[in-house]
């Protein structure tokens, strides 16, 4: 693949999607129903299928499919097709929770393993752990079987771990990384399923980490004395993948270094050469560790992810540019290495490691790499391209040195919330944010009703520090959006500005999108004759708005708020289901809000008859905002000391009397709101239900 194609890539991310319905279809035509195994290849099936017996595993294959499948559904479900999903549900996840890690046996990798018959292979038996903690929240498994593969996942890291430790085990120098990164990765799954397992994996994730250290070290000494081999560059690649789980600041050196030599060590094709010689009978030849180049070119995409998200590059570095330019080399050796093969009956597309010569025939447990590596990449590369998007808006990031240190969703949930009958905040946090967190991609879904709030209420209702929290809980970026950035260039430029506003929000992911006092945008169509002229421009705004505010709803990729203090001018389809999943009412706080906010000022002050005047202001501040009940605190808070309690609440009451006429608001409007909130508020609604 060119430069110049690779580079095309990077905005074009749909050869991922189409490249992974072939590994799909390859995995999938290698399985065999009536055993109930992944054969490794239709070579393999043609040899051998006589002579299998019935219920034959061939466990290292079959992990490794199983792997590679559920991965995609936890990350790209929307890239399965039902008979895909109708395997997984009812054929694959039941048969591995059928085996005991006690009783497998790898046909793979057999002269490493003194006795093959009374020890299992460490590299069969990590396939074996993180396809387990999968399962353990695979929402195709029922809630028995994801009880039971954690309860398989304890016995099975427990195997792991002592054959990590054990004399002899994976933790020596002879270990190349790419076991320790298979081990390492298991580990940290079960780690995240199981709570059982975390002190005993995360143990030897340590000691993984430390040995890969040293290893990473010496090969880094290779490339700087010139004598590392092209291997040892893949090695590297896998070292990368193993510090990147790493949380040690000092781990990030290494894998910065390591990536970029083992990019490096990629050829002009986009492959990864390891310089071995294939035979005609390689999979029956047992001895020798094979690592697919697709495999090699999925754990840089993840590494690279990880040093985007984590910050340690950015999106316009240099460094970034052409690792994703060997990316896309490899995305092109993807593309031009596809085989085809006849099994059985039936033609089958699909990847070999390294093709035999004259003997063309697709591997599943190859395939299934690509798979992964498809996922791994679209990811990577929807990331970097959502990264070029957010930098041409206004937007912040949760942990930013310009993101309030305050600011934090279950700070929020304890202490802020407005409304404590409905209990707005709680709502939000269960249809939205614990949603998005226990889907299996971790996306807003609008079936799921995820995708899209509408908040309205009086100025000063801490609205956009609501969706300010939400981001904060999801770690997600916000996206400011005001009238201005539609209005740039003028009325007359709205719409092609709208479109382009709109189609760049549209391929972001995992970022909250606000639009605020936005109001004009979204304006009643509906003609009124004293404003015709204004109104007509607005019902041509607000036409032009409303279908792209479905698309971006329905492409579910993304979270957006609207937020609105003038509910009542809102054209009707905003109120309608369908473009907006949850309509909130966010009024000033009630009595037990302001209590909270009330004693936060007062209460570190230690004065006599705090909690008298805490009392009786709030009782006289109803329609008073957050910013307004401080000042009124700090009024107070200059007075001199109370004598008595009575002297206390009227000194509050004359405060919240004296700021009446000056808040933000009046009474007519808030009983507006009150009327709204009842008949459109989705919390209130359901309150009173």
């Amino acid at each position: 693949m060119s430069l110049t194609m690779a580079t095309h890539s990077l905005e074009d991310t749909s050869h991922c999607r189409r490249l992974s319905s072939i590994a799909v279809l390859a995995v999938r035509s290698l399985w065999d129903d009536e055993r109930r195994t992944f054969w490794r290849s239709t070579e393999h099936r043609e040899r051998e299928s006589a002579s299998a017996g019935p219920d034959r595993l061939f466990p290292t294959v079959t992990f490794t499919c199983i792997e590679a499948l559920l991965d995609a559904l936890a990350r790209k479900p929307e890239w399965l097709d039902g008979p895909t999903t109708s395997l997984i549900r009812e054929r694959l996840i039941p048969r591995l929770l059928e085996v005991n890690s006690d009783s497998i046996v790898s046909t793979l990798l057999a002269d490493t393993i003194p006795d093959p018959h009374g020890q299992p292979n460490p590299f069969t038996l990590a396939r074996f752990v993180r396809a387990l903690a999968m399962t353990a929240s695979c929402p195709l498994a029922s809630s028995e079987q994801q009880t039971q593969a954690r309860t398989n996942l304890a016995h099975s890291v427990g195997d792991l771990v002592g054959e990590l430790t054990s004399s002899g085990g994976l933790l020596d120098d002879s270990t190349h990384p790419f076991l320790l990164f298979h081990a390492a990765r298991a580990l940290q799954y079960a780690s995240a399923a199981d709570a059982s397992t975390q002190v005993a994996a995360n143990a030897a994730l340590g000691g993984i980490l430390k040995n890969v250290r040293g290893s990473a070290e010496v090969l880094l000494a290779n490339h700087e004395l010139g004598i590392l081999s092209a291997s040892e560059g893949v090695g590297l690649g896998f070292c990368a993948g193993v510090l990147a789980m790493s949380e040690e600041p000092t781990d990030r050196p290494y894998v910065l270094a390591a990536t970029r030599i083992c990019l490096k060590s990629q050829d002009p094709t986009g492959c990864w050469p390891l310089g071995r010689v294939v035979p005609q009978n390689k999979d029956t030849q047992e001895s020798r560790l094979e690592i697919p180049t697709y495999q090699i070119a999925s754990v840089l995409c993840e590494v690279l992810r990880s040093l985007v998200d984590s910050s340690a590059i950015s999106a316009d570095s240099e460094y970034l540019r052409e690792a994703l330019a060997g990316i896309g080399r490899a995305e092109g050796y993807v593309e031009s290495s596809i085989v085809s093969a006849r099994s059985g009956d039936d033609q089958v597309r699909g990847w070999c490691s390294d093709r035999p010569y004259m003997k063309p025939m697709v591997e599943s447990w190859t395939s299934a790499a690509v798979l992964e590596e498809m996922v791994s990449a679209h990811i990577l590369l929807d990331r970097f391209n959502c990264l070029q998007v957010l930098s041409s808006f206004r937007h912040s990031r949760p942990g930013a040195e310009d993101w309030p240190s305050w600011l934090s969703w279950q700070a929020l949930l304890k202490s802020s919330e407005p409304d404590s009958r409905a209990g707005i905040l709680n709502y939000l946090n269960e249809r939205l944010v614990r949603r998005i967190q226990e889907s299996g991609n971790g996306l807003p879904s609008g079936s799921e009703r995820t995708v899209s709030v509408l908040l309205f209420g009086p100025p000063g209702t801490s609205k956009t520090t609501i969706a300010q929290g939400v981001a904060q809980a999801l770690d997600w970026p916000i996206v400011w959006l005001s009238p201005g950035v539609f209005i740039e260039r003028g009325l007359e430029y709205i719409e092609a500005e709208a479109r382009s506003v709109f189609d760049r929000l549209g391929s972001l992911t995992s970022a909250v999108i606000l639009f605020d006092e936005c109001d004009e945008l979204f304006r009643n169509r509906e003609p009124m004759p004293e404003v015709e002229q204004t109104r007509g421009i607005a019902a041509f705004v607000t036409a032009s708005m409303l279908p792209k505010l479905q698309d971006l709803h329905d492409k579910g990729r993304s979270i957006f708020f609207v937020c609105t203090n003038n509910f009542a001018t809102l054209d009707p389809a905003m109120k309608r289901g369908g473009r907006i999943d949850h309509i909130v009412a966010v009024g000033p706080p009630d009595m037990s809000g302001r209590r909270r906010i009330i004693d936060a000022q007062l209460g570190p002050s230690g004065r006599e008859h705090t909690n008298a005047c805490a009392d009786a202001l709030a009782a006289a501040t109803e329609r008073f905002v957050r910013q307004e009940l401080i000042r009124a605190c700090d009024m107070l808070a200059e007075e001199k000391d109370w004598a008595t309690a009575e002297e206390a609440r009227n000194a509050a009451r004359l405060v919240a009397e004296r700021m009446r006429d000056s808040i933000m608001i009046g009474e007519e409007k808030y009983r507006e709101f009150l009327d709204a909130q009842k008949q459109y508020s989705h919390p209130h609604l359901e309150d009173t239900q």
